[in-house]
């Protein structure tokens, strides 16, 4: 771990689009240091002295996880385990800083950043969360940390109902300004993105590309950086004869510049279109619990369907609109 010992924070991202949000907070701190880090490229840790107990502590773990969670649980056992050993690392080297710098993390799920945390306050370091994307409605919780900083005002407030004092969870920016623009467009758009998570179900998203081909428009797949179903996606994309577009390898601003509409379900890409002006449809026809799964389409009023069905008599009306374009200013607050 390369530390600057006067940093005032040292930040810790693991994905891209966390790397940006990190970005962004240290363009407000400058006193800040990014912490990039990443097993794949064994960066931004001493990976060897993190995986070097793994063969004594994976048996305990393994039948610790089962307990818990059952099979299920031992089947995805490996980033939970790999948040485990960085977690038993940190505290230790935590402890030996001199200085108590903030330790700033951005994934309130993902195991590494989970296990940073935790040694952190293992540590008692103080900790800050800092938003990367927006956060679900029923992940809002106490966990812990001094400090939450978060996007939007609906997000503040799901941290606040869940018994977040208020003055521990502030904005990154005091408002969003967004732009609400009808999909009942007099110029029909001809190409239209796709945009995928791990929360979507690949029937569904082969139900939906197959439509938009049979409608005729340009698709293009935009796959998640962290969803571990890119080779079936690729192959959905061929099966289809369309374009990818690769979260890890591009930014959302370059995919919106290569599409007219974007369609995408509980995923942070909705923001960063309506935050853009770039027309969105939330489309979710899974599980109604997860229906609105961070809030944003009761707080924005953004356009929505929850079938196949539903999502195509929007697009007819796109197909047959003739009303000049309907545009509605509004103002999201963080």
């Amino acid at each position: 771990m390369r530390v600057d010992v006067a940093a005032a924070a040292l930040c810790f991202g693991v994905f891209k689009n966390e790397l940006i949000a990190l970005d962004e907070a240290i363009k407000q701190n400058p006193d800040w240091q990014k912490m990039a880090v990443s097993l794949q490229n064994l960066d931004g840790l001493n990976w060897r002295d993190v995986l070097r107990p793994a063969i004594v502590r994976w048996p305990r773990f393994l039948w610790r996880i089962f307990e818990i969670g059952g099979r299920a649980a031992v089947r995805d056992f490996a980033h939970p385990f790999i948040g485990y050993l960085v977690y038993e690392h940190l505290r230790v080297e935590f402890r030996k800083l001199m200085h108590k710098p903030l330790i700033v993390t951005t994934n309130l799920l993902h195991p590494l950043s989970v296990g940073i945390h935790m040694a952190a306050c293992h540590a008692q370091l103080p900790t800050v969360f800092w938003e990367h994307a927006m956060t679900p409605r029923m992940v809002a919780r106490d966990m812990g940390y001094d400090q939450y900083f978060v996007n939007c005002m609906h997000t503040r407030q799901s941290f606040i109902n869940a018994g977040v004092a208020e003055s521990r969870v502030r904005l990154i920016e005091p408002s969003v300004n967004i732009l609400l623009k009808s999909v009942a467009d007099a110029s029909s758009p001809t190409r239209i993105g796709v945009s995928v998570n791990d929360l979507d179900d690949l029937t569904s998203v082969d139900r939906l590309v197959e439509m938009l081909r049979r409608l005729g428009s340009e698709c293009i797949l935009r796959i998640h950086d962290s969803d571990k179903r890119f080779n079936e996606l690729v192959k959905l994309a061929e099966k289809y004869e369309i374009r990818l577009s690769n979260a890890a390898q591009s930014r959302i601003t370059e995919f919106m510049r290569e599409v007219d509409l974007i369609i995408a379900g509980n995923s942070n890409v909705v923001l960063d279109c309506l935050r853009a002006g770039i027309r969105v449809i939330y489309y979710w026809p899974g599980d109604p619990a997860l229906f609105d799964y961070y809030g944003i389409v009761t707080a924005s009023g953004c356009e929505q369907a929850q079938s196949l069905a539903d999502l195509s008599v929007k697009l007819g009306r796109i197909e047959s609109a003739t009303a000049p374009l309907d545009t509605g200013q509004a103002k999201l607050r963080h």
